[in-house]
């Protein structure tokens, strides 16, 4: 991330952060302050009501009839009176019963003497109220709908506050940084390019040369051990310099790589028909590693080749799969990666499988990072770039890797491939 933008980003972070506490606290303020009124407001009706009631100054019948027509209009409190032994003496609307008085409540209001509560989006409350010397118990619930018709006008206008105010601080802050960090930030930009093209170079050079030249010094190994004719001879030394031509090329390759910092339109590319590449990515570990099996198959039968071509460089391709079929030779006691390759709809497919030591949920979230080494490092030597280097290539080509784990049960890589055909 740019110096500019880091910078546009934490100004405004830090000020929406206090933003937003404050609209927060003026919310949660005006919220409760709505809510007390409310609740002191029933509290008032209830006493109001039972008073009214419980002196005869009118009877229940008037009090049940205003009631009904006053919901009609607004949104009335309905009040409910009980004696001691939770007997009802009145209710507004028995049929509406907003509170649903049970024991329980009842209970808890002659314990409590007063509590409140909600319903839903209704409040309520219930008091204990003394009438000659005599206590009831009184509830009262209503919908606050002008308190809740200014909190969503608040909500609405705290809302576009917030997000204009941010998109205010967000443009000038981000001119602000622009204007002071443009020469900077360019040359850290060209800077940072460089450093990591380099360090990718150095890593990716001392890891991958390893399989070419274990190729290069088994060959001669191979031809010194005994007195061979001329044919072999020249045969062993036919098989070296074709090792050497694949350093040489690839030392060309990772070059390329380093200098186009993974820009695909500067690395050479062609049409690669997956079959023939995974054919000559096998005979290159087999002939580093005598005692691996690679075992190939093709799940479909392609009437179209171009359903298993790709277009990318062929031998950054082959390294990425050398370093595949490794990791499921090294990991499994057999030594065996099972290749199975099809295709489906714009994809050619490869699945490279073992039956080895299989990886950790950790494992499986950090393989494809650079230098990581897993939990089985004591398995088998590595440095930890081969799976990053992978999926970089990968990904180069507008490919997908995935990897399916557990431990115990082996690894399979699956890698997706655009085709030609599609």
């Amino acid at each position: 991330m740019k110096i500019r933008t880091s910078l546009t980003l934490r100004y405004t972070g830090i000020t929406a952060a206090i933003f937003f506490i404050f609209i927060v606290t003026i919310y949660g303020v005006n919220e409760h302050s709505r809510s007390a009124t409310f609740f002191r407001d029933l509290k008032s009706e209830a006493v109001t009501k039972a008073h009214l009631f419980l002196n005869n100054q009118v009877d229940a019948a008037t009090m049940q009839s205003i009631y009904l027509n006053n919901t009609k209009f607004i949104n009335e409190v309905e009040v409910a009176v009980y004696d001691t032994a939770n007997h009802i003496l009145y209710h507004d609307a028995l049929q509406n019963d907003i509170v649903k008085e049970t024991p329980q409540m009842l209970k808890r209001i002659r314990r409590d003497k007063e509590f409140a509560f909600y319903i839903g989006d209704y409040q309520a409350v219930g008091i204990v109220y003394t009438f000659n010397n005599k206590e009831y118990l009184v509830t009262a619930a209503a919908y606050d709908g002008y308190g809740y018709t200014q909190r969503r006008v608040m909500v609405l206008t705290l809302g576009l506050m917030l997000v204009g105010g941010l998109t205010i601080l967000l443009v000038v802050g981000y001119l602000l940084a622009r204007s002071a960090l443009t020469p900077i930030d360019a040359l850290l930009a060209r800077l940072e390019k460089s450093y990591r093209a380099q360090a990718m170079f150095v890593s990716n050079v001392s890891h991958e040369l390893r399989t070419p030249m274990a190729a290069l010094s088994g060959e001669l190994d191979l031809a010194l051990q005994k007195e061979r004719t001329a044919p072999q001879y020249q045969a062993a030394i036919g098989n070296a310099l074709q090792d050497a031509r694949r350093v040489v090329k690839l030392i060309d390759d990772l070059l390329n790589l380093a200098k186009a910092d993974y820009d695909p339109d500067q690395i050479k590319q062609e049409e690669v028909r997956l079959d023939e590449l995974l054919l000559d990515a096998r005979q290159l570990v087999l002939r580093a590693h005598a005692d691996y099996r690679v075992e190939l198959v093709f799940e479909q039968e392609a009437d179209d080749d171009r359903a298993l071509t790709v277009v990318a460089n062929s031998y950054l391709l082959t390294t990425a799969f050398v370093n595949l079929i490794e990791n499921n030779c090294k990991y499994s006691q057999n030594h065996t990666s099972f290749i199975q390759i099809s295709f489906w709809e714009q994809w050619a497919i490869v699945r490279l499988s073992d039956d080895g030591v299989g990886m950790s949920d950790t494992d499986k979230q950090n393989l494809f990072k650079l230098f990581y080494r897993g939990e089985n490092s004591n398995v088998a030597a590595g440095y930890g770039i081969g799976m990053a280097l992978t999926q970089k290539i990968i990904t180069l080509y507008h490919g997908e890797i995935a990897v399916f784990s557990e431990q115990g049960e082996g690894t399979s890589f699956l890698v997706k491939l655009p085709h030609v055909k599609s």
